[in-house]
C-alpha cells in the first residue's frame, strides 16, 4: 500500500472485484488500510492479448509458470500470439504480489510503446476518476446509514416501553444493514470488528551493499534468456538435499507456500529498500511470515519440490518486480562457504 491509496483504487488499479480482494486478505469494515501494508491480489482466470504482450510477457506479469500457460493455451512454438487472443490462466495465488507492488510491465519502445503509454495514461485518468466517484459515493451511504441509525435511536429511546436486557452471545460480524438498523432500543449500533492487518513489519536496515550467497554450488542454469520463450529470472544452484539455505540480507520474511506453479515451495524475504530475494525448490522452511531474519541465518533446506529433477536452490534478487542477475549483487561465493 502506497500513502493515499485504499481498497477501491486497488481494487480498480489491478481490474479486481473489491469483494473478491476483500475475502482474500480478510478485511473487515471499515477497510482502512495503512502505508506499507501488503495485500494479496487474486489472479484473474483470463487474460486479452494486447499490442506488443508476448508469451513471455504475460508468464511474468502474473507469476505464472510459461510451459503451463502455453500447455494450457496449446501454444505451439514459436509461441506467437496475435491482438485480442483470449488466454487462460493457470489457477494461481499471486505470491510475489504478496511481497511487492505490481506496476504494469515494461513496454516495447517504438510506435507500439507510445500507444501503449498513451492508453495506459487514458486508464489511469478514468481509474482516478472512478475511485473519487467510489469514495465518494461511500461517504455519502455511511453518512445517510449513521443519519437514520440516530433517528431510529432517538425514536426508540423516547418510548417508554421497558426492554428486557440480552445475553451477549458471539455472532458473525455483522452485516451494512444489521449496523445501521438498531435491534433494541438504549442500546447502541454493533461496532464492526477490525481484524489485524495482513501486511509484515517494516524490514530492518541492509547490513552490506552486496547479498551474500544463500548456499554454495555449481550453477546449473544462469540468469537470463533460454530460448523458445523461456526466460530464467534468477540462477539455480546445485546442492545435496536437506543443505542449509541462508539468509542472503537482513530482512522480513514475506510469503511461504507452494501456490507458485514450478517453483515448489517457495521463500519471499523482503529487504530494506524495496529489494526482495527469492527461495524455491525447498523441502523445509524454517522460518514463518513476518519473522525478522538476520544475514547468513538459515532459513530452509534444498529440495526438489517443484518442476525440477534433481536437489537444488532456485534464488533471485528482485527490485520490486523487476529480477535482477543476482551474479551482479552477490559478494564472492567462496566467502559464504567460511560463515
Amino acid at each position: 500500500m502506497q500513502p493515499g491509496e485504499n481498497v477501491f483504487s486497488i481494487a480498480r488499479k489491478h481490474n479486481v472485484p473489491i469483494r473478491t480482494l476483500l475475502e482474500t486478505n480478510r478485511l473487515g469494515p471499515p477497510y482502512r488500510l495503512a502505508p506499507g501494508q501488503t495485500l494479496v491480489l487474486p489472479t484473474p482466470s483470463r487474460h486479452i492479448v494486447t499490442r506488443g504482450e508476448t508469451v513471455y510477457a504475460i508468464s511474468r506479469r502474473y507469476r505464472i509458470d510459461i510451459h503451463s500457460l502455453v500447455q494450457l493455451n496449446r501454444i505451439p512454438p514459436p509461441f506467437r500470439i496475435s491482438v485480442g487472443q483470449v488466454l487462460d490462466l493457470p489457477g494461481t495465488r499471486n505470491a510475489f504480489a504478496a511481497a511487492t507492488p505490481q506496476p504494469r510491465p515494461a513496454e516495447p519502445a517504438g510506435p507500439a510503446g507510445a500507444q501503449t503509454a498513451q492508453t495506459q495514461t487514458t486508464e489511469t485518468q478514468t481509474t482516478q476518476a472512478q475511485t473519487t466517484q467510489a469514495q465518494t459515493t461511500q461517504a455519502q451511504t455511511t453518512q445517510a446509514q449513521t443519519t437514520q441509525a440516530q433517528a431510529s435511536t432517538a425514536t426508540a429511546t423516547s418510548r417508554t416501553v421497558p426492554v428486557p436486557a440480552a445475553k451477549p452471545r458471539p455472532s458473525a460480524q455483522p452485516t451494512p444493514q444489521a449496523a445501521a438498523k438498531p435491534q433494541m432500543a438504549r442500546v447502541q449500533p454493533p461496532k464492526p470488528s477490525r481484524r489485524p492487518a495482513a501486511g509484515v513489519p517494516k524490514p530492518p536496515p541492509r547490513s552490506s551493499s552486496k547479498f551474500r550467497w544463500p548456499l554454495s554450488g555449481k550453477i546449473l542454469s544462469s540468469f537470463g534468456s533460454k530460448g523458445s520463450g523461456v526466460h530464467n529470472d534468477g540462477i539455480n544452484i546445485e546442492a545435496a538435499a536437506g543443505t542449509i539455505v541462508r539468509a542472503a540480507e537482513n530482512g522480513v520474511v514475506a510469503y511461504s507456500g507452494n501456490e507458485l506453479r514450478g517453483f515448489g515451495r517457495l521463500l519471499l524475504v523482503k529487504h530494506a529498500d524495496g529489494w526482495v530475494t527469492a527461495y524455491a525448490h525447498l523441502s523445509e522452511v524454517l522460518v514463518a511470515r513476518g519473522e525478522t531474519v538476520k544475514r547468513g541465518q538459515a532459513i530452509a533446506k534444498v529440495g526438489r519440490s517443484g518442476n525440477v529433477s534433481k536437489p537444488q536452490l532456485h534464488f533471485e534478487i528482485r527490485q520490486g518486480t523487476r529480477a535482477v542477475d543476482p551474479r551482479k549483487l552477490l559478494g564472492p561465493q567462496q566467502a559464504s562457504r567460511s560463515d
